[in-house]
C-alpha cells in the first residue's frame, strides 16, 4: 500500500464491483470502463514518514471496517541506521475511506533489518485481537476495538545478539502469526541471504497480559525466568550434540489433527505435537524452503527451491509411525558413530537410506524445474501455486 496500491472488490462491498463506471481518484492513469478504480491511497512514505527497507510486502488482514498491515519500516541502505524510528510499524486503516485509525511504532530504534511479517486477527475468550510481528523479534497484540496493547512477547532468548549479515543469533520475524485455541504460534527467522542459524518456534498463551516473554532482562545478557510468562511450549535451540533442532524460518505453520507442521529455511519439515511441542518427525527435503505448508484433505503440501511440490501424510497414525522409525534410525546412527568397521558403517548407512525411503513424500515436479518459493492455496476446488516462471492451477479430484 505504498504509492498507488489499492484495495477494491468485495473487500469494499459489492457496490464497487461491475458498476460499469471509472470514477476513481484523480491519480488514476487508466480510465477505460473496464479498468479498476483506485478508491483511495495511503502514501506511507510521504504522509506517514515510513522508511521501508527493500520493500513493503505485508499482506493486509481485515477485521470489521479496519484493514491492518505492517508498514515495512526498517534500516537504511547501509544497514546501520534506522531513518524513521518513530514512524508507524503497525497500521490500521479504514477500509472504506483510507483514513488511518491506528498507528503504533513499538519496535522504534530496535528494528534489526526490515519488517516483512503480516498481521493476524484471532478471537480469544470471545474478544478479537490483532497480532503484529515486529522487526525487533517481538510480537505485539492489540485489542481490535480500543487498539490498546494487550500483551507482547520476545521470541529470542535475551542473551541472543544480532550481527549484520546473519552471523549473530538474535532474529526478527518473517512468518505470519497463527491463532489456535486461545494461543499464538510463531517462529523467528532472517533474510534468506543471511543463511541458516538457530531458530525457535513458540506457542504462546494469548489470554495473558503485559510482557509475557519467556525471560526478562537486558538484551545480550542471560535472562531471568519471567514469572508472567505466557509460554506454553518452545521447539528449537541446540541439542546435546550441538546440532540445531530447528532453524531460521520464513514460513508460517499449518495446524491439523493435534499436529503442528513447521518448515525451516534449511529444508526441514517438522511435525510436532500441538499440546506439548514434542517432535514426532522431521524430513530433510535437501532444498531451501521459503513457502509455508498447506493442509488439505489429510495431506501437507509444501514447495521447495528445487521446484518440487512435496506431499506428506498429515495423519496422527503416520506421525506415530515416523516417530518410531526415527528412534530406530537414531540407534543406527549411534552404531555408525561408534563403529570402527568401514563395512559396517557402509551397511548401516544403506539401511538408514532404505528406512527413510519408506516414508518419503509424494513429489510433483515443476514442469520447468523452477524454484517454488510460494505457498499453495485452494479456492473452489482448484489449487493454485507458482514457481519462478508461471502460475499453475491444478484441479482437485478425489481418488
Amino acid at each position: 500500500m505504498v504509492g498507488d496500491q489499492s484495495l477494491r472488490g468485495d473487500v469494499l462491498g459489492p457496490q464497487r464491483i461491475s458498476r460499469r463506471k471509472n470514477d476513481g481518484d484523480s491519480s488514476e492513469v487508466d480510465s477505460e470502463i473496464n479498468d479498476a478504480d483506485i478508491i483511495w491511497t495511503v502514501d506511507m512514505y510521504n504522509e506517514l514518514g515510513v522508511f521501508p527497507h527493500n520493500l513493503a510486502v505485508s499482506s493486509p488482514v481485515i477485521h470489521g471496517d479496519v484493514l491492518y498491515l505492517n508498514s515495512g519500516n526498517g534500516v537504511d541502505e547501509g544497514h546501520l541506521e534506522i531513518p524513521a524510528p518513530r514512524a508507524a510499524s503497525f497500521l490500521g486503516i479504514n477500509k472504506n475511506t483510507g483514513e488511518v485509525v491506528f498507528e503504533d511504532n513499538s519496535p522504534e530504534d530496535a528494528i534489526l533489518h526490515g519488517q516483512w511479517s503480516s498481521p493476524c486477527v484471532g478471537v480469544v475468550n470471545g474478544k478479537a485481537q490483532v497480532v503484529f510481528a515486529g522487526g525487533n523479534g517481538w510480537m505485539y497484540s492489540f485489542d481490535t476495538e480500543t487498539h490498546e496493547l494487550l500483551w507482547k512477547f520476545d521470541l529470542n532468548p535475551k542473551e541472543y545478539l544480532y550481527e549484520l549479515g546473519g552471523a549473530g543469533t538474535r532474529c526478527y520475524i518473517i512468518g505470519t502469526p497463527v491463532f489456535y485455541d486461545n494461543s499464538v504460534f510463531l517462529a523467528i527467522g532472517q533474510d534468506p541471504e543471511h543463511g541458516e542459524g538457530v531458530g525457535h518456534l513458540w506457542r504462546v498463551d494469548a489470554t495473558k497480559s503485559g510482557d509475557i516473554s519467556a525471560e526478562i532482562g537486558d538484551v545480550g545478557a542471560p535472562g531471568e525466568p519471567n514469572p508472567n510468562s505466557g509460554v506454553i511450549w518452545q521447539y528449537g535451540g541446540i541439542d546435546e550434540e550441538r546440532e540445531l533442532i530447528y532453524r531460521r524460518t520464513m514460513s508460517t505453520v499449518a495446524i491439523h489433527g493435534g499436529l503442528d507442521f513447521a518448515a525451516d529455511l534449511s529444508g526441514f519439515l517438522h511435525c510436532v505435537d500441538l499440546k506439548t511441542g514434542q517432535r514426532y518427525w522431521q524430513h530433510d527435503l535437501m532444498a531451501e524452503l521459503w513457502g509455508s505448508p498447506l493442509y488439505l484433505d489429510g495431506h501437507i503440501f509444501l514447495g521447495d527451491a528445487d521446484g518440487r511440490l512435496n506431499i506428506f501424510d498429515a495423519s496422527m497414525e503416520y506421525a506415530l509411525k515416523r516417530q518410531e522409525l526415527e528412534k530406530q534410525i537414531a540407534e543406527k546412527r549411534k552404531i555408525m558413530k561408534e563403529s570402527e568397521d568401514d563395512d559396517e558403517v557402509r551397511r548401516t548407512r544403506a539401511e538408514i537410506k532404505a528406512m527413510i525411503a519408506t516414508v518419503a513424500p509424494q513429489v510433483r515436479e515443476s514442469p520447468h524445474s523452477s524454484a517454488i518459493f510460494t505457498t499453495p492455496t485452494v479456492a473452489s476446488g482448484v489449487m493454485y501455486i507458482s514457481d519462478r516462471m508461471k502460475l499453475y492451477s491444478i484441479q482437485i479430484t478425489k481418488q
